[in-house]
């Protein structure tokens, strides 16, 4: 080995470059961002991930590893890899963003957001379930919502790597709680209806039995 890097050296060849981005060659890209609720006036960090092989979880990839970024969108600006949004953007609005992800042989990541009000009240973050009453709904572990209208949960046998019982579309209005929750069919039709309301620091919901059909269901979650 010293024998041969001493004649490179002295014919002052080069040893060939490897790609340090070529480990996050997968199947498949995608970019998230954060904070999980965009709002007027944040700066959102775009995150590039890759998924390396079947069955394998999304995996975040070095900022210097994703290139030629795009978006797609009103009252956005782009700065060096994180979203710049407007003071005056358009509550609503949907953004689109991707990159190229993983080198020269890696592909392309997409992603979208849709901006929130500074001020609007919104239903999303990750919740445990500390309290499940009058419901015929087997004991849920876990509820997500997200800013997008998205919402899932997770009873406790499938509470390993990221597999989830059901998931599906929601609508909450934040000034009288109401909350409809349907599947992921456009247009959204709603399979059950109930309320959303903090209450004492709790996210507690009624009239939602995920399982069963019960009015008189009430879950209290923690988290958000």
């Amino acid at each position: 080995m010293f024998a041969l890097l001493t004649l490179l050296a002295a014919q002052d060849i080069q040893p060939p470059r490897i790609d340090p981005c070529a480990q996050y060659i997968g199947l498949g890209y995608t970019v998230g961002f954060r904070p999980s609720v965009p709002r007027q006036g944040d700066t959102v960090e775009l995150i590039p991930m890759f998924v390396q092989s079947h069955g394998m979880p999304v995996t975040p990839v070095p900022p210097e590893c994703a290139s030629d970024w795009k978006i797609e969108g009103e009252g956005v600006k782009l700065e060096h890899g994180r979203l710049r949004i407007g003071a005056d953007a358009v509550p609503g609005a949907e953004v689109k963003f991707s990159a190229q992800i993983g080198g020269t042989g890696g592909g392309r990541g997409y992603g979208s957001l849709k901006i929130i009000g500074a001020t609007q009240k919104v239903l999303a973050g990750k919740f445990s379930i500390t309290a499940q009453e009058r419901c015929e709904t087997p004991r849920i572990a876990e509820m997500t919502f997200s800013a997008r209208g998205q919402f899932t949960y997770t009873m406790p046998d499938d509470m390993f790597e990221t597999k989830v019982t059901g998931s599906g579309s929601y609508r909450w209005d934040g000034d009288t709680g109401r909350l409809e929750l349907g599947g992921d069919e456009q247009p959204f039709k709603a399979r059950w209806t109930g309320t959303a309301k903090w209450v004492d620091g709790s996210l507690v919901l009624e009239g939602i039995d995920l399982g069963g059909w019960s009015d008189s269901c009430r879950i209290t979650l923690a988290g958000g």
